[in-house]
This record gives C-alpha cells, sequence and structure tokens, in this order.
C-alpha cells in the first residue's frame, strides 16, 4: 500500500476494503486501524464492505472483542448495518459450525428492526446442523415457520443433515417424507443425509434400502452413500456384508477410500478373520 501510494496510485474504494480485509486477516488491526484514517485523508469514504471484511477475519481467529471494536466503529462513521451484513455474519457463523453467535446476530437483526429472511435462517440452521444440534435445529425451523418466512429446500436439507452425527434415523426419514410433501423434490445431499443417519444408528437393511432408493432416483451408485453402508456392516458386524459391499463398490468403479477400507479390516479383524483382515490391509495402498 505504501509503495503503491509513493509511486503516486490513487487506490479506489474496492482496494481499500481489501487491504483492510487482509490486516485484519493477519491479525494486525493496528494497521487496518491505519488504513482508516489513510482513507479519510484521501478523501475517501469506508463503506460497510471495509467494515464487514475486517470484522469476519477477527470473528474467525476468535478475536470477538475487537471485531465488536471494528463494529462500533463502523457505527460511529455513521454506516448503519445492513440485511446483507447481518446475513453475512450470520454465514460466517454456518462455517464456523458456531450457533451460539448465529443466535446473538439474529437477535441483533431483529433488534435494528430488520427482518430475518429465509436465507438468515438457513444459515442459523445450517449453524445447528455443523454443530451436531438437531434439536436447535428443528427449533429455529420453527421460529421461521412462526414468522411466516418460508422454508426453501435448503431449510429442509439443513434440518436433515442435523441429524446425521447423532444417528436420529426416525427423525431424517420423517424430514424427508416433509420436505417431499412441502413439495420439494429430494436431490444428492438430501438423500446421502438419509443413508448416513440410518447407517449412523446402525440400521444396515434400512441404509441398504435407502442406498438403493437414491440409486433408482438417478443419484447413485455414489461413493459416500456405499461408503456409508460398508461402514454400517462393519459396526453391525456383519463382515461379510461390508465385504460384499466394497467389492459392489468396485465394481461400480466406486473407488473406496482409507475410511472405508479401514472399516472392512476392522469388521474382519473383530470376527476373528485375521487372514482377511490382512488382504484387505494390503490393498490399501492402492487407494
Amino acid at each position: 500500500l505504501e509503495r503503491a501510494l509513493e509511486e503516486g496510485f490513487e487506490p479506489h474504494l474496492a482496494f481499500w476494503n481489501t487491504v483492510v480485509r487482509a490486516c485484519a486477516k493477519a491479525g494486525r488491526t493496528d494497521y487496518a486501524a491505519a488504513c482508516l484514517e489513510k482513507m479519510e485523508v484521501a478523501g475517501i469514504r469506508p463503506d460497510e464492505s471495509t467494515f464487514l471484511g475486517a470484522i469476519i477475519s477477527l470473528e474467525d481467529k476468535g478475536k470477538s472483542a475487537e471485531a465488536e471494536q471494528w463494529l462500533q466503529k463502523m457505527k460511529a462513521a455513521g454506516i448503519k448495518p445492513s440485511s446483507m451484513f447481518y446475513n453475512a455474519m450470520l454465514q460466517r457463523c454456518q462455517k464456523a459450525a458456531d450457533p451460539a453467535s448465529a443466535s446473538d446476530w439474529l437477535g441483533r437483526m431483529r433488534s435494528a428492526g430488520l427482518q430475518p429472511q429465509e436465507s438468515s435462517y438457513s444459515s442459523f440452521i445450517q449453524a445447528c446442523a455443523r454443530a451436531s444440534q438437531p434439536d436447535a435445529a428443528i427449533e429455529w425451523f420453527g421460529k421461521m415457520q412462526a414468522a411466516r418466512v418460508q422454508p426453501s429446500q435448503a431449510s429442509y436439507s439443513n434440518v436433515l443433515e442435523s441429524f446425521v452425527a447423532p444417528g436420529r434415523a426416525r427423525d431424517a426419514v420423517g424430514w424427508f417424507n416433509a420436505m417431499e410433501e412441502a413439495g420439494f423434490a429430494p436431490d444428492w445431499r438430501t438423500y446421502v443425509s438419509v443413508v448416513k443417519a440410518v447407517a449412523q444408528a446402525g440400521e444396515v437393511d434400512a441404509t441398504s434400502r435407502w442406498v438403493e432408493a437414491m440409486n433408482d432416483a438417478g443419484f447413485g451408485p455414489d461413493r459416500v452413500a456405499y461408503g456409508a453402508l460398508v461402514d454400517a456392516c462393519a459396526n453391525a458386524r456383519r463382515p461379510a456384508d461390508a465385504v460384499a459391499w466394497l467389492k459392489h463398490m468396485e465394481e461400480e468403479s466406486l473407488q473406496p477410500n482409507v475410511i472405508t477400507y479401514t472399516s472392512v479390516i476392522d469388521a474382519c479383524a473383530r470376527a476373528g478373520q485375521a487372514d482377511a483382515a490382512a488382504a484387505w490391509l494390503c490393498r490399501m495402498p492402492e487407494v
């Protein structure tokens, strides 16, 4: 930046915004603040994006107190956060699997007199899903409906995804059906979430049926779905089925990953099939 200024280059707003964000991301908020002063000297007024980039970078580094200071700087500059700002913060919470912060930002959005949109709620629900908090995801889906905000397919898919880690198979199937009843056609992500939730619950036969349903719907054969099925067989101590499905993956040209091979090896080992476990172990380097 200094070199550009020395050479007579006149940075435009987008350039300044990039520099401020880069400084904050590097943890040099002193440089970022200095950039704001240089912008003022240059007669360039910062906008919402100037502060937003810095705030998100600071939040990502766990520096919430400094992020709050930058929000106050933004307000002191006479810039009122818009829906775009709050939605960007919610998306940041989604990526960070941070529903607590998402709740805070959604509350701030409402306090500012702004109506959360479907994307606002969807980001919050996805944050709950990534944090494996299905009950919170369901609760906020309900709040979205109570606010008369029409759910999208993404909203349903986000709730459905929250059931994967805890293996809440019944809930996953129920939301799959609810999504269809609402007029949304299941997609690849929807089927994979159900398959993984059912597999996590240890319901091998049900997992197999959902994999077949996924294939019939035109979203398979799929490596992720078959991998979940192999893992379910292994966890249920059904090594023969785990091996059979892994071989089926190979026949379908679905290259198993290390996790899938490990599941089969573990299943064989627990069943006392040492030779089979060793044989599959030898095939792992080919992955």
